[in-house]
């Protein structure tokens, strides 16, 4: 007989820390473009500054599936972590009341 167990408390907290590096993720990424676009703007003009502001645009997609998928992720664990606890509460439940298999 196998014994199968979740540490779901574990699971919250990673799903916490993903949220969280998400979210630190998305502030250096909005902070590295303003800083592209102040700099394009202002200090960094002319026809090479327009390839290097069309060649840094063309990855700010890429960047920000990956925020999206840090955070699929994170909210993949939390659900899973609430499913899991609610299967061992009705697992529980009827194990108490003795109705295992009704």
């Amino acid at each position: 007989m196998a014994i199968v167990s979740h540490n779901t408390e574990a699971m919250k907290s990673w799903s916490g820390i993903i949220t969280n590096s998400a979210a630190e993720y998305d502030e250096l990424i909005n902070s590295l473009y303003n800083l592209v676009d102040n700099l394009v703007a202002a200090d960094f003009t002319g026809g090479l500054s327009q390839d290097f502001e069309n060649s840094v645009l063309e990855k700010r997609d890429e960047f920000h599936k990956l925020s999206e998928l840090l955070g699929e992720c994170s909210e993949l664990i939390s659900k899973t972590s609430s499913s899991i606890e609610s299967d061992e509460a009705e697992l529980k439940s009827r194990i108490q009341s003795h109705n295992m298999f009704n």
